[in-house]
């Protein structure tokens, strides 16, 4: 069984801070919500925005990586790291600091993070904190009746409801569910 640090989110927030202030390229292997805590505390910040930003709450493994360049640019890039049981995407970055909050094996790791740096495996231990911010800010709260919905997620890819969209879904009871 493999040691994990143990992180809230200020901690994370503080792991961020001092990439950020020493130029240190990281990757962080994220569930949904840590990923959109991350994203949003990086443009709310620094206003750094995700070039690539996927977020879907089908999927609950994520890439976050937070990269400088040598001419001084940022560029943060939020992806699936795998997809519906699928092996990890590779990351080749020459030099990443690695901070796995996910149950990603160690061969894993080695298989998959290519760059040289620091690896940490973590566990995130205020995830509900954390829930509850991404309800309170409404834009990925999704009921048990909207997130199995093919028809909205279809539409908006987050479970969103448009009431155009309310016929195409199986779900009849889709129209008591309060977003």
């Amino acid at each position: 069984m493999l040691n994990k640090n143990k992180y809230t989110i200020s901690q994370v927030e503080g792991i961020i801070d001092s990439h950020i202030e020493l130029d240190t390229n990281f990757l962080m292997v994220t569930n949904f919500a840590l990923a959109h805590c991350i994203c949003d505390y990086l443009d709310d910040s620094y206003g750094i925005t995700a070039e690539s930003l996927q977020l879907s709450t089908e999927v609950d493994e994520y890439y976050v990586s937070l990269q400088f360049s040598n001419d001084g640019n940022i560029s943060l890039v939020c992806e699936y790291a795998s997809w519906n049981k699928v092996k990890y995407k590779y990351d080749d970055v020459d030099k990443n600091n690695y901070y796995i909050f996910t149950d990603m094996s160690f061969g894993e790791v080695r298989e998959f993070l290519l760059g040289k740096g620091d690896l940490q495996f973590c566990e995130f231990v205020d995830d509900e904190d954390v829930e509850l911010a991404i309800e309170d800010n409404g834009q990925y709260d999704v009921c048990d009746e909207c997130k199995d919905c093919i028809g909205c997620d279809e539409h908006c890819g987050r479970g969103y409801r448009d009431e155009e969209y309310i016929e195409d879904c199986e779900d009849e009871d889709l129209e008591e569910c309060e977003l």
